[in-house]
């Protein structure tokens, strides 16, 4: 009876086993027919990889079934059921990560079908005009050279309002018009919305002195300027255009980052070329008329790729556009970068307010850090070429750090950021078929090869902005030529290694170098040039803003510069900056060059912004 109670129970027992086995069993085929259905679809995988993943789970599956029937320690099984349980909610996460990676990729490639754009009508702000009411009878400016178009939508709209032509007074350009509207030769000027950054890069104190009273809204179609090509098969270029801008990044804005990169499959090499922003090309929306390429991103990418492929005789299939928020993201988002920074200089921070001071030498970057390397142009010899080797030099550990296996427990956060700051055309199946591609044949590595094009800095008159001499980036015949070699070489099976260069080799200002300046302030390194640099800014701005005056209307009450004692102190801006090294000691013994440098060689500068009119800091 004992014996026959006993039997029983094992027999019970071992139905329970089975029976748990063949539940985690179902659960395993449940997870994994879901991810199935997910995952095959989008073709993100090699047909190899699926089919040897689906054998596995087979044989995973046979074996929880085989060892259910068999007599094995409980442990085992135990132990077994784990491995199973732990295998389900992988196969669950990394379903999950597929289809928000997919996700993401909606958003990246989410090219809004149209854009809208703003005409203001702008009066003084010492004017008193604050609505179109108070500005019936008055005379209106509107300019003849770009951005006609608007110009008779703004007048039309007026037309409309007032049930009569408005009267209006007609300027070469934009710099003609606002110097007619401060002069108060018209009560108020149009202006298209797309040009006020170009107009308050040149005209510094147009946004004090002005106002908004009225704007017009339209909308356009954008245009697709997509070549679609088989990017599995044959090489492609992809224009990467970055703007200065915090925030998600639009198609109409200006391109402060030209990076085209030419990738070819089938040599397994990718060609970075870094255009100077200012370069001084036919702006192909102008009538080809010399630009700066940082404007034509103001007309669109399609301006943008249209110009650059006249100058170089290239042709671009694809773009990404991105916001200086995605550098400071992505980075974060990865943990930050390793950069042997070439030089010590400070920086604006992202919000062009605080300053950022970094020490040179290896180091790890955050976001805020690299980007202020990337934008950086002062300290570095041949300003806008060196700022394009460090932006090259960024990319390049960008995509370092994206190869480390460690890139998977950062997948989910890096998804979304990509997801909210950047814009591109290429499609979902080009991506992923790309993607497979490469996973297909992961013993061939790819090489990176890195090219700036060089220029001279001068001067010129900008379509976009008639009628003032801007700074320009002059490319020469030569330097053309050898960047059009350059990209039709990396199209075909040639090498490359010989015209690349090493970003360690790159010759910059040295540490010295970049921190010295004259007088009082020479020698101040580190924390103390950063404070000294925006000291001289400050007196800078504030002697350009100072009216001239005339000694004789100065009345005879006033002091002299001779009744002024000499310890009378000399007043400053307000600013949340380090406090001024006192006047007894001479500013090189502050620190010298030969001092152990600080223990936080990176540090920030808070700067408060004060609007209100300041005296000019004189040094004594």
């Amino acid at each position: 009876m004992g014996s026959k109670r006993k039997k029983k129970n094992e027999t019970l027992k071992k139905q329970k086993i089975s029976a748990i086995d063949i539940a985690l069993c179902c659960i395993l085929t449940i997870c994994s027919l879901y991810a199935a259905n997910i995952i095959v679809p989008l073709g993100l995988l090699p047909n190899t990889w699926l089919v040897l993943i689906a054998l596995l789970l087979i044989i995973i599956l046979l074996i929880t079934l085989i060892q259910s029937l068999l007599k094995l320690p409980l442990f085992v099984h135990i132990i077994y059921r784990l491995f199973v349980c732990i295998l389900s909610v992988g196969v669950i996460a990394g379903t999950y990560t597929v289809n928000r990676v997919d996700e993401a990729v909606a958003e990246v490639i989410k090219t809004p079908d149209s854009y809208v754009e703003y005409i203001s009508i702008i009066t003084l702000r010492e004017s008193g005009i604050i609505s179109l009411d108070d500005l019936k009878g008055k005379t209106i400016g509107i300019q003849g050279s770009v951005d006609t178009d608007h110009m008779d939508t703004a007048i039309s709209h007026m037309s409309s309002y007032y049930e009569s032509n408005p009267k209006t007074k007609k300027y070469q350009d934009y710099t003609k018009a606002i110097q007619g509207l401060y002069k108060n030769e018209v009560s108020a000027i149009v202006l298209s919305e797309t040009y006020r950054t170009l107009v308050e890069e040149n005209i510094t104190d147009f946004r004090e002195k002005t106002a908004i009273i009225d704007a017009i809204q339209i909308e356009k179609p954008v245009v697709d300027i997509v070549k679609q090509i088989d990017i599995t098969s044959n090489a492609f270029t992809v224009l990467v255009s970055g703007i200065d801008t915090l925030g998600v990044a639009t198609i109409y804005s200006p391109s402060d980052v030209n990076m085209l990169i030419t990738v070819n499959p089938l040599t397994k090499s990718i060609v970075m070329t870094s255009i100077p922003r200012d370069s001084y090309l036919p702006n192909a929306c102008l009538a080809n008329n010399p630009d700066k390429l940082t404007h034509t991103g103001l007309y669109g990418m399609d301006c943008t790729i249209q110009t650059i492929e006249n100058a170089f005789d290239v042709e671009i299939n694809y773009y990404a556009k991105i916001s200086f928020s995605s550098l400071i993201n992505v980075v974060n988002a990865l943990g930050g970068i390793e950069i042997d920074v070439p030089m010590s200089f400070c920086e604006r921070k992202a919000n062009r307010v605080d300053i950022i001071y970094i020490n040179k030498g290896k180091q790890i970057l955050n976001g805020e850090q690299a980007l202020a390397l990337a934008r950086n142009r002062q300290n570095v010899s041949g300003g806008d070429l060196g700022r394009a080797k460090n932006q090259q030099m960024i990319v390049n550990a960008i995509i370092r750090k994206c190869l480390n296996p460690d890139i998977l427990n950062k997948i989910d956060e890096l998804i979304t950021v990509v997801g909210q700051t950047v814009q591109m055309n290429l499609t979902k199946q080009e991506i992923y078929s790309f993607v497979n591609m490469v996973a297909n044949d992961l013993t061939t590595p790819w090489t990176i090869s890195n090219n700036v094009v060089a220029g001279e800095n001068g001067w010129g008159e900008c379509a976009s902005i008639p009628g003032m001499e801007l700074s320009v980036v002059e490319l020469s015949e030569e330097e053309i030529n050898k960047t059009k070699f350059i990209v039709k070489q990396a199209t075909t099976d040639a090498d490359l290694s010989e015209l690349t260069f090493n970003i360690n080799s790159v010759e910059l200002s040295s540490q010295e170098e970049s921190v010295e300046a004259e007088g009082e302030t020479e020698g101040a390194k580190g924390y103390d040039f950063c404070w000294i640099t925006l000291k001289q800014q400050q007196q800078l701005e504030a002697e350009e803003e100072e009216p001239e005056i005339n000694l004789d209307d100065i009345p005879s009450t006033e002091e002299t510069p001779e009744d002024i004692p000499t310890d009378t102190p000399v007043e400053t801006p307000e600013a949340n900056v380090p406090t001024e090294p006192s006047t007894d000691t001479p500013q090189e013994e502050s620190q010298t060059p030969n001092e152990e440098p600080v223990e936080n060689p990176n540090v920030e500068v808070n700067v408060e912004e004060d609007t209100s009119e300041q005296p000019p800091v004189t040094w004594e």
